[in-house]
């Protein structure tokens, strides 16, 4: 069970939490668990929810809005939102944030993006908005005296009136804005921004004037001022929250963390300072010792998954809290041989090595090399976050979001050549026959300053594996999360923005194909096996195409997203990702039916 959304209320003085689930977790103020609700309507992935003075409410993925008593936790109201949806249009999964408490009345982002209106007494119907029809707002703020403002998925500035008319003033962002808060102390509003990797900050009076605050080179998710508005929070992608002065220049005063994981919701309170990871780990933060105490809550993840060559269902396993293990599956039957923690934290990638071995990369910074027994052959340390690597001509090609490409010896570790691109690289590969790279750089885009956002493709660099040094670079609207080759000519990548789930040429990485539509969000793995391709997205989806491009089905078939892909057999396949559960598709007439699921 994985906590998706908190929220501290301040007259029980005790922190909730909406889970992957669909149930709501109670625990007092220093983060002892008092109680849970039960499970009930298929609720699932509760990814907003916000509190009044009696009730709790929150919207699932799928579409339906619940309301709790916020005393007991017992279940009061389940409405299925899709009753209001366009029989013409397909409701689609919801993963916005959209869900706001507004003068006695609740309103909510509704499955084909437009926002409904419901009396907060009894949830009795109101309205549909007529405006901004498939927008995804993921955050409103009514405290301004201009007016309502808004943000969305597509980094649209909004403003009006939330019950007449909302309308495009500006883009701070050819990407995600999570959250907008308004700044009484200087009249204008913050908001978070995935694409520039900061905050940007602008007046009612002038929003396509904006100031850039630049942060990290990661996803930039929630805030929270403190009571006088005299200091901002900020939670990051990259495992920590800012702490900001709250001047017309702000500047990072300092920083908490690292934490686990990915950081994605903050509160800042007379307690102390909540902080919610992608991960689930809830943590209560001391402001003035920066001392971290955890929770009760948390997830392990399958992060890799990767077949031993020349074997027959054997599979290498990557998992986030260090362990790696070698599962046999036959048909839908799962068994672990062994295993082994290798107490380096988070293991991201493993490959299979040709004496039954494997190489892994770590998040902390380890490069290894394990003998089939998992013991340690050599490890190479560097700086963390590393992302990827691969394994071609005898050598380890890996990369880091501090923008590190290093290449080792295969067979003794020994460095063989470094470069430093100054960019969060976020990907890896190389050719078949072992004499180009590919590396992808995640976007960090910090220009725009005082100019409305334009999009701009990130770069991949294309180098010599021998020696490292660049030979030219290439352009993608979006970020690589993979490469896998198809042929000595073609690669398939995934990722978010338009990258989705591309087919590029290798020689100027021009796209081919792209399956891009029913792909919620951001592509995490993918498979192509017996003509189909599969994919899974961040929305827990499991899409099948027809590898000649038509969609044959999307289901959402995982308790949590998956990460990873592979084929077990001509008639099976093996998904992997947050929960640390492996599950075995049976694939008939080439679409994937759920046979088997382990968790660990």
């Amino acid at each position: 069970m994985r906590p998706l959304h908190i929220s501290f209320d301040d007259k029980s003085r005790c922190l909730f939490a909406s889970t992957s689930r669909g149930t709501i977790l109670k625990f007092d103020a220093d983060l002892k668990q008092l109680a849970t609700s039960q499970p009930g309507y298929n609720l699932n992935n509760l990814y907003v929810m916000i509190i009044d003075e009696s009730f709790i409410y929150a919207r699932d993925i799928s579409g339906r809005l619940a309301r709790w008593h916020k005393d007991t936790l017992v279940l009061d109201t389940v409405i299925d939102l899709t009753n209001w949806s366009d029989p013409n249009e397909e409701s689609l999964p919801n993963v916005s944030h959209g869900l706001f408490l507004h003068n006695g009345y609740l309103y909510v982002a509704m499955p084909q993006g437009k926002i409904g209106k419901f009396r907060q007494d009894d949830l009795s119907f109101i309205g549909l908005s007529e405006y901004l029809p498939k927008a995804l707002i993921e955050s409103f703020d009514f405290t301004g005296p201009q007016g309502h403002f808004a943000v969305d998925f597509s980094g649209y500035v909004y403003a009006g009136d939330i019950d007449q008319m909302m309308k495009p003033v500006s883009r701070v962002a050819t990407g995600a804005c999570h959250q907008i808060l308004y700044d009484k102390k200087f009249d204008r509003y913050w908001i978070t921004d995935d694409y520039h990797c900061g905050l940007a900050l602008f007046s009612a009076h002038d929003p396509q004037n904006i100031q850039r605050v630049p942060l990290t080179r990661d996803d930039v998710e929630w805030m929270s001022f403190n009571h006088g508005q005299s200091q901002i929070l900020v939670a990051c992608f990259d495992r920590f929250i800012y702490r900001l002065s709250n001047e017309r220049e702000p500047k990072i005063l300092g920083k908490f963390g690292p934490y686990k994981y990915q950081v994605n919701h903050v509160e800042w309170t007379s307690h102390g300072i909540y902080a919610l990871t992608e991960s689930g780990e809830i943590y209560l933060t001391d402001p003035a010792t920066g001392e971290i105490k955890q929770g009760p809550t948390g997830t392990n993840a399958v992060w890799d998954i990767q077949p031993v060559p020349g074997s027959r269902g054997q599979f290498l396993v990557a998992f986030e809290d260090g362990f790696v293990r070698r599962m046999n599956i036959e048909g839908e039957n799962i068994k672990t041989e062994s295993e082994c923690n290798l107490g380096m934290g988070m293991v991201r990638r493993i490959i299979s090595g040709d004496d039954g071995g494997a190489f892994v990369l770590t998040v902390a910074g380890q490069v290894a090399r394990l003998d089939r027994n998992f013991s340690i052959l050599w490890l190479h340390e560097s700086q963390p976050l590393l992302r990827d690597f691969i394994r071609r001509a005898g050598k380890i090609l890996f990369c880091t979001e501090q923008g590190e490409l290093t290449c080792l010896d295969e067979g003794t570790g020994a460095l063989l050549w470094r470069r430093n691109f100054d960019m969060p690289l976020w990907s890896v590969t190389a050719d078949p026959l072992g004499q180009f790279y590919w590396v992808a750089a995640r976007l960090c885009e910090m220009g725009d300053q005082g100019q409305e956002s334009t999009a701009r493709p990130a770069d991949v660099v294309v180098g010599d594996l021998a020696t490292g040094i660049e030979l030219r670079r290439e352009s993608a609207y979006g970020n690589i999360k993979r490469f896998k080759w198809l042929d000595d000519q073609h690669m398939l990548i995934n990722g978010n923005g338009r990258v989705a789930t591309s087919v590029v040429r290798a020689s100027d990485f021009s796209v081919v194909r792209c399956w891009r539509d029913w792909q919620l969000n951001t592509c995490e793995g993918t498979l192509v096996h017996n003509s189909r391709l599969y994919t899974t997205t961040y929305g827990y989806q499991l899409n099948t195409f027809e590898f000649a491009g038509e969609i044959l089905e999307s289901a959402f078939p995982f308790e949590d997203y998956a990460t990873s892909l592979a084929a077990v057999d001509d008639k099976h396949i093996v998904a992997g990702g947050r929960g640390a559960y492996l599950s075995v598709f049976s694939v008939h007439e080439g679409l994937p039916v759920l046979a088997a699921t382990k968790r660990f």
